[in-house]
Parts: C-alpha cells; structure tokens; sequence
C-alpha cells in the first residue's frame, strides 16, 4: 500500500475498526538533508518529557550509505552495545551496514524488518518499533525518506496496526540549507562533498516542494528574528507538541480535516463559540472583541506578581482584522500605546489559546521584514504598538493555488485609523515574498 497523496489523508489512513485515541502514533520525519531533522528529534524527545508530553523513542535505522562529515554511526555487528553508548551520551546517528551479505544476514535474523532502497542504497528499519507501540505505549519516532515511508506503511498495514503512522516534513529553505551545509564543512577541505550535499539539497527541497501535500504535517524549521538558534528550534520543537497533543484529541484521518479541527481549536478559545459563530461575528458589521477568562488572568497575575488591578482594558480587546483559511488563523488587535501592556496582553493570549503561535518575536517596522507572521509590529504612523498573532497547525512548503484568490495576510500600512479600522488584503506576490515561499 503506498502512502496516499494529500487528498486521502496525507500518510495517515485508519484502517478496519478504529484504534483507541490513546494507542500511540508510529511518528515519521523526512525532508532534505540539512533541514535539521535530527536536531530536532533529540529536542523533541528533551521538551516533551520536561513538560510531560507524550513518550516518545528514537529508532535508529540501518543504512548501507556512505558517512556525511559530522555523522557518527556505528557499525551493525555493534548493536548489541547501543544501550552502554547511549548510556554514556555517545552520539549515534544510524546504525552503518558494510555489505549485502551482512544487510541480508540483519533481514533474514529478523533485526531489520522493514527493507526498502533508496538512491541506490539499502535501508532498513527495525522490528524493535512495534514492540515500542505495544509494550509499553510509547510513539516510536524515525528519520527516514518517502520510500522508507511508502515501505514503514505497507508494513504497519500488514501488521493490522492501524497505520498510525504521522508524517512531519521538515524543511528549510534553498538558502537556508546552503548556509548550513557551508557551515558543516567550513572545517573540512573535502569542498567536493559539500557542493555535492548542497547540489542535492535542492534537489530534495524541490522534490518535497513538487508534491504539495504529500505528508500530513509540515514544518519550517528556520531561524527565528530575536531568538537565537537555539531558541528558534525550542520554538518550532513545541509548535509540533501541539499538534501531537492534538491529534491524540481530534484523531481526524484526514490532513485537512486536522487542520480546520486546530483552528477551530483557537476560535474557540479567542471567541468562546465555533467557526460557524466567528462567521456570523465577521459578517455581522458589529465590532469583534476577543475577552480573556479571568482565571487566566488571575493564574498569570500570580505567576508574575502582577498586581490584578493594573490588568484593566487588557481583558477585552477589539479585532481589527482576522482572516482564517487553510489551517492557519491570523488576527490583528486594536494599537497599545505601552510596550508593557502589549507583551501582557500577547502573553495571555497564548496561554488562552493553549497553543504555540507560529513565531514570537521581535517589534518590527510594518513591511519592513519577512518574519511578521506571529510577531509583535510596530506601526509605522507614530509608534501605535500594534499585537498580531498567528496560529498556524502547519508551515506548507507549497502554498495552495488558492492562496492568490484568498490570501492569507495583512498589509499592516493599509491600517486605516479610525471608528471603524480596515485592513486590506495583500496580493498573492506580497504574501509569497513576507512568508519566504520562492
């Protein structure tokens, strides 16, 4: 069974009577080398345990292929001492099989139950994940590529385990990989291998790109303005905790049906009603005020030492744009003219939501930069503090076609200041070129 494309649920098809919401998830990620994929892993695994989100568990797969400069794998007649490494905080990447007898011996031993090749290589994954699943209910998490996905699938069907499998692309932009890969290298003379990886990096970025929704979820892991790398990878790290919380919750089969499922999530937060009701709100000609429940007011009153009396206006504030489309929800609030109360303000909004915003940082002049998705703008007519906020249940590394017909941003200097403030939509070219799609 190969993994569908977007439109029948995107690598994501229950099968047969439904699992329980709390059976784990088998949790792929793939995207183009350099894109951060096991950084990210290892941080995902580090967040949800502090926090006490779901258990998660890296399996390493075997690979025949040739190491990268700053890869350590280990050989496969080493496995057995994978826990003592790990143990010691030892760095392992993958596990390295050295040739076809010894990749036949791991399949025939039943170590590798998942044989697949990819550009000429052999993989494999092993049989170890479903006892992850069973065992102890925990969400086994790969690194893999789309024909280890189309092989993890038809194997997880065969084994009627509902395919739970949940595909996350995780990319990065052209620029964006060559950077890291000129990064990689820039201690190495092997200057060859490194214009091989960045060559094929885009050849990668733009094969992902070419088949639009092919994965259920899709993430831009990139550096975020006012947050360091760190930071940045923390910030994108919990964005994807939501959604796994979410998907424990809402259990859609399909990507879209995820995706308007989590924005209904944040209209009901903001708005105390459905998206039928926000509809009505919007096109009812009165003014749209989001009000912040007193018990989170009073939680983060406490938390912060913040006297409760100083929180005033903060509570009820009036909408001046909004626009929610395609999984993602944007909303523009009435100026603030003090920076304090602005950073309040967007604080207990994101602890309304329960949910991450797509970025977070930092004042910026209006057109000024790409990153304004999520970020606090500045106003360019006299220093109105303006709070914008998006949530986003996903990054689409191609936007839909319809985006030019419904686009999906603000153009802040389009602000009209007055009883009734409008806001204009952008063009489809505007949008491209704030949101870094090329």
């Amino acid at each position: 069974m190969a993994v569908s494309n977007g439109s029948e649920g995107s690598g994501y098809h229950p099968t047969g009577e439904p699992l329980p919401k709390d059976y784990p998830f088998i949790i792929a990620f793939m995207g183009p080398h350099a894109s951060g994929k096991d950084a990210l892993l290892g941080k995902l695994i580090r967040i949800s345990e502090a926090k006490g989100g779901p258990r998660l568990k890296q399996i390493l797969t075997f690979k025949e292929r040739e190491q990268r400069t700053g890869e350590n794998p280990i050989p496969a007649k080493d496995i057995s001492q994978i826990p003592e490494y790990l143990r010691r905080g030892m760095q392992i990447d993958y596990i390295r099989v050295s040739s076809q007898e010894e990749y036949d011996s791991l399949i025939n031993q039943g170590i590798i139950s998942v044989p697949y090749q990819h550009s000429g290589n052999r993989y494999g994954i092993p049989g170890t994940f479903v006892d992850v699943l069973t065992d102890d209910g925990t969400n086994p998490m790969f690194v893999i590529d789309r024909d280890g996905l189309n092989a993890l699938t038809t194997y997880v069907v065969s084994k009627g385990l509902g395919n739970r499998i949940l595909p996350f692309l995780i990319y990065a932009s052209p620029a964006e990989l060559e950077s890291r890969l000129v990064g990689r290298y820039k201690d190495s003379e092997n200057f060859h291998e490194m214009y091989r990886y960045i060559g094929k990096s885009r050849e990668q970025f733009n094969m992902y790109r070419s088949s639009g929704d092919s994965t259920r979820h899709q993430f831009h892991n990139r550096a975020i303005n006012g947050l360091n790398p760190e930071q940045s990878l923390s910030h994108t790290v919990n964005r994807i905790l939501d959604v796994l919380n979410l998907e424990t919750r809402i259990g859609d089969k399909d990507a879209w049906g995820f995706r308007e499922a989590y924005v209904n999530a944040v209209i009901s937060k903001l708005f105390g009603g459905s998206a039928v009701n926000y509809k009505e709100l919007l096109e009812g000609g009165d003014d749209l005020r989001i009000e912040i429940p007193e018990d989170v007011v009073a939680r983060y009153a406490e938390d912060k030492n913040i006297d409760r009396n100083t929180f005033g206006m903060m509570q009820k504030r009036k909408v001046i744009g909004t626009v929610n489309s395609y999984g993602i929800i944007s909303v523009l609030f009435e100026p603030f003219y003090d920076a304090a109360e602005k950073k309040i303000f967007l604080d207990l909004i994101r602890k309304t939501v329960g949910l991450t915003p797509e970025s977070v940082y930092p004042e910026i002049k209006a057109a000024k930069t790409s990153d304004i998705s999520g970020t606090v703008l500045l106003d360019s007519n006299g220093g109105f503090l303006d709070p914008y906020l998006a949530f986003r249940s996903y990054d689409p590394i191609k936007p839909p076609e319809e985006f030019e017909s419904r686009p999906h941003a603000l153009v802040l200097d389009g602000i009209i200041h007055t009883d009734k403030p409008r806001i204009r939509p952008m063009d489809h070219g505007r949008f491209c070129q704030l949101f870094d799609y090329n």
